[in-house]
């Protein structure tokens, strides 16, 4: 085995490694790092990690992440992966393999991230059916007036204010979308503060016994 390949085992006594591996690589970043600090938190340690990448890719480097070989992170004991539909060719087959996968959920947004955003101000099921339709709207609430996917430029402050509001508007939209058989919009991040309060609380084997009820 070369050395760039070799698996970057934990030190003696490490606390698991939860990894939170997302598509985008800029505000969406800044926001989960705000949420999900680096420092060990509880029962694990957390990594948040921007890609860049589709989701064929990124359960890609969630399999790297797991065997220790993806940088800039030692070997993880759980991958969290985040990830819009978008346009997306392998959004629904992605899905459906990390559902076989016992260490690796996926968390989507539909259309995209930005919807989670917007349900901090209001509990919207308005047609979106890409980030250039949500964007307007999403940049006349406060604080979003500037906003670009690609930049570092989201009102952190004032999202913490409204956080418990944008996960009770996240659950109240999934359920909506059950009742009519609506596919969006939707987003899944308040399951994700779920599973890493699992993790921190409980500890990561609890978390992959729970996977299946998320």
């Amino acid at each position: 085995m070369t050395r760039g390949r070799r698996s970057r085992k934990k030190t003696v006594n490490a606390k698991p490694l939860l990894v939170v591996l997302c598509e985008d690589n800029a505000g969406t970043i800044e926001y989960l790092e705000a949420c999900f600090p680096k420092r060990n938190s509880g029962k694990v340690a957390i990594k948040v990690i921007g890609c860049g990448a589709d989701p064929s890719k990124l359960l890609k480097d969630a399999r790297r992440a797991l065997a220790g070989t993806l940088e800039p992170v030692s070997q993880a004991d759980y991958v969290c992966l985040i990830f819009d539909r978008d346009t997306h060719a392998h959004f629904t087959d992605t899905v459906r393999r990390c559902k076989t996968l016992s260490k690796i959920e996926t968390f989507v947004s539909i259309p995209c991230f930005e919807y989670f955003f917007l349900l901090h101000f209001e509990n919207t099921r308005q047609s979106f059916p890409l980030y250039k339709d949500i964007r307007p709207v999403l940049r006349s609430k406060s604080g979003f007036e500037n906003y670009n996917k690609k930049q570092n430029c989201v009102p952190l402050l004032e999202l913490a204010d409204r956080q418990s509001t944008a996960l009770s508007n996240s659950v109240s939209v999934r359920s909506a979308c059950r009742r009519d058989g609506a596919t969006g919009p939707l987003t899944e991040i308040d399951l994700l503060f779920d599973a890493i309060d699992i993790a921190k609380n409980e500890g990561i084997e609890r978390l992959i016994n729970t996977k299946a009820d998320r």
